[in-house]
């Protein structure tokens, strides 16, 4: 998610998305892809993220990620949202 914040930060407008964080950073992530990705699996991610004997399986995570990257980068003019 790290990776993914940082690609965020690179192509979007830091007042923007620097403030966002829990449900509003995945709601922004979903609002830039045609299929949502992350807030239907928030609760994975706010154990991964924030939980330090996290069971949740991390590839699943890894390879939201990869899909998020790939389908919302560059954005499109104007954006989604």
């Amino acid at each position: 998610m790290e990776i993914v914040r940082q690609a965020v930060l690179s192509y979007y407008p830091r007042d923007r998305v620097a403030h966002l964080s829990g449900e509003n950073w995945l709601a922004f992530l979903d609002s830039q892809v045609k299929t949502p990705i992350f807030e239907a699996h928030e609760k994975e991610w706010s154990n991964a993220l924030y939980q330090k004997n996290s069971t949740t399986n991390n590839e699943v995570l890894i390879s939201q990620c990869e899909t998020w990257l790939s389908s919302a980068l560059p954005p499109s003019k104007g954006g989604r949202g």
